[in-house]
């Protein structure tokens, strides 16, 4: 922020295609749609708005498909500037998965395991700050890669924000990381929607306790932070912007509340400058790349 800021960021999780459709009717068992757009999704909203927000240097890490799917997410990850040298590609695994936003229909390309071995296999020194999704965490596969990564990322990086997400397996995941020592919690971030974070079996408050702080999402109302036991709320503006569309507010939040916390601002001024960005992806609206960049 305000600035260039010479960091090295890797972004590990789900990294997909979002194919978004609107102005869409049904017409029997069809729905035909006038209007469509094709882009990155995903942790790639993250890995963007990173870059966006003047991160230096920016790797995304996961896994595509060898397929026409993977070639667009790969293509729109590098003319972002986003270093792609960690995707692994296997095989044509992707799939999709359909449902409604609004008045039309968001269709999300994806693939069914979204870690790949290798990521066990990078050097993590090489790294700043690791951001790691938790949508990732929907097999017992993934869940078991993701808890030995995550226990080990703080040895080797200054700050590692965990993004819930709606992975089945989260709950387990955040015990099991539970369990690291002190120093080495103390370097994580928590963040989620307000349901995401309910459905952990320690409270947020609790939980403030033993990593830096947790971050709660709650959309047109705001946000929270916990940390050492405190609370800090953060009001949300009222947008006049109809239809309100909120696809990647969340992550271009987690994206601006990392860089706010690494560059050593206030708690209570990274939390602000957070929701403020988000609000500003919604003005923005759906069509196009819309994430902000620093300027805006």
């Amino acid at each position: 922020m305000y600035g260039a800021i010479a960091m090295h960021i890797a972004v590990i999780g789900d990294i997909v295609l979002d194919i978004l459709m609107w102005s869409c009717q049904r017409l029997g068992d069809a729905v035909v749609c006038s209007e469509s757009y094709m882009d990155a999704g995903g942790s790639s909203n993250i890995a963007i708005a990173l870059k966006r927000l003047g991160a230096d240097k920016v790797y995304a890490v996961g896994l595509v498909g060898c397929d026409s799917a993977g070639d667009i997410v790969v293509k729109s990850l590098r003319e972002e500037n986003i270093d792609t040298s960690f995707i692994a590609r296997h095989g044509s695994t992707s799939k999709v998965i359909a449902y409604e936003i609004d008045n039309g229909v968001r269709y999300v390309a994806s693939i069914h395991r979204l870690l790949g071995s290798n990521v066990l296999e990078i050097d993590w020194g090489m790294f700043d700050i690791a951001i790691v999704n938790g949508n990732t965490a929907t097999d017992l596969s993934s869940i078991d890669t993701l808890i030995v990564l995550v226990r080990e990322l703080p040895r080797y990086v200054d700050l590692v924000a965990i993004d819930l997400g709606y992975g089945a397996y989260v709950d387990s995941f955040i015990n099991a990381i539970m369990g690291l020592d002190s120093p080495l919690t103390k370097k994580i971030v928590v963040l989620g929607t307000e349901n995401e974070i309910s459905r952990l079996s320690t409270n947020p408050i609790d939980l403030s306790r033993r990593f830096m702080m947790i971050a709660m999402k709650m959309g047109s109302r705001g946000a929270k932070l916990y940390v050492e036991g405190r609370e800090l709320f953060i009001e949300a503006r009222k947008i006049d912007v109809r239809p309100i569309r909120t696809i990647s507010a969340g992550d271009v939040f987690t994206a601006t509340l990392v860089l706010c916390i690494y560059r050593g601002f206030d708690y209570r001024t990274c939390l602000e400058l957070a929701c403020r960005a988000a609000e500003k992806k919604i003005v923005l609206g759906l069509i196009g790349r819309t994430i902000p960049r620093l300027e805006d």
